[in-house]
């Protein structure tokens, strides 16, 4: 039996449209992050959550435009049509070019920082290690990884 097509989705807010107040409320600890993959598993075949005191994100692949407002509903509950009507939501390479410069430090507050670098792959490594990413988010991130190094060894982004 064929694989099922799937959609990489980013669903997320930050410091670039909304206020720090807004993000702690939304936020939470990875254990948290964990068992809102878990919870929302049912709606991606894949998903991970970073956050951050700067942004709370969700990846996640999924085979139709409908799991969106699933997987927000899953993972912030009653607090989702909040989250729904603030978050960026970008589909395929959109999200994946997103990723790219969260993990590079081109989204953060102080571009060029690397701290964001290490959050976005204890996220990773979280959400690997509880089962929640698989082929799709595997590579989505491993290439996040090698982007984000290629941007620190070719360009003067983390000096000054």
């Amino acid at each position: 039996m064929p694989e099922r097509a799937h959609n990489l989705f980013s669903a997320g807010i930050s410091h670039e449209n909304v206020p720090p107040e807004i993000i702690g409320r939304f936020g939470m600890p990875q254990t948290a992050c964990t068992f809102a993959e878990s919870a929302a598993g049912d709606c991606a075949s894949e998903i991970l959550i970073l956050s951050t005191c700067n942004r709370v994100e969700v990846y996640f692949a999924a085979d139709s435009d409908a799991a969106i407002k699933k997987v927000v509903e899953k993972i912030w509950g009653e607090n989702a049509d909040d989250f729904a009507k603030i978050c960026s939501i970008k589909k395929n390479a959109d999200a994946a070019d997103h990723l790219f410069a969260v993990a590079s430090g081109l989204k953060s507050q102080m571009t060029g920082e690397t701290e964001i670098l290490g959050q976005v792959k204890k996220a990773y490594q979280a959400a690997q290690t509880a089962g929640a990413t698989g082929r799709h988010l595997n590579k989505l991130f491993q290439r996040a990884f090698n982007v984000a190094k290629e941007v620190r060894t070719n360009t003067n982004i983390t000096r000054g």
